[in-house]
């Protein structure tokens, strides 16, 4: 698969869809219908690897699906199972598989956090949304202010600080959860 989404052509009628690379391969194809149990890790990854990135949780929030999309719920699963650590924090992908061409580890991402947050609560899992909302927004510092990063290993704050995409996400994520709500 090519590396960059903007290097696909979308065929698609009113059951079915297809990504086309430039060079006339077809990558990924949603078979038989649209709320087949596809998931969308396919459109990230190759036949080397299946690797996922937490970015994809904002599929519902661009427009691209809902967020109880049976093929998002499958993403989602599959963003739990390989970015979730320990500690209930997500990291932004694995980088275990060198595919972004940096040395080294990154800690989980506040923001990712909370887009998670956000996804649990608008498909229903309110409880798991408001116990990863309370163990996150704890980590702030004293000023209240979140970082890019978290050391759950060192209760640390890593990264950029104060980072206002962490912020934005949080405030992303109180809505969702208020929406759950009413």
């Amino acid at each position: 698969m090519s590396t960059s989404l903007e290097s696909y052509a979308l065929l698609a009628d009113l059951r079915t869809s297809a990504l086309v690379s430039r060079e006339g391969s077809l990558d990924w194809l949603c078979l038989p219908r649209f709320d087949s149990p596809a998931i969308f890790t396919a459109l990230l990854g190759t036949p080397d690897n299946d690797e996922v990135d937490a970015s994809l949780l904002q599929l519902p929030h661009a427009g691209f699906c809902a967020p109880d999309d049976p093929r998002m719920l499958g993403t989602v699963a599959k963003i739990e199972a390989d970015l979730v650590d320990e500690a209930g924090l997500v990291h932004r992908y694995r980088t275990q598989a060198g595919l972004d061409g940096l040395e080294g580890e990154e800690y989980p991402f506040l923001m990712c956090v909370f887009w998670l947050v956000e996804q649990y609560a608008r498909t229903g899992r309110r409880d798991e949304a408001d116990r990863l909302m309370e163990r996150t927004v704890a980590h702030a510092s004293d000023l209240g202010l979140l970082s890019e990063e978290y050391d759950p290993h060192t209760g640390r704050l890593a990264g950029n600080y104060p980072q206002a995409l962490s912020h934005l996400s949080l405030i992303r994520a109180a809505d969702a959860l208020l929406d759950a709500s009413a």
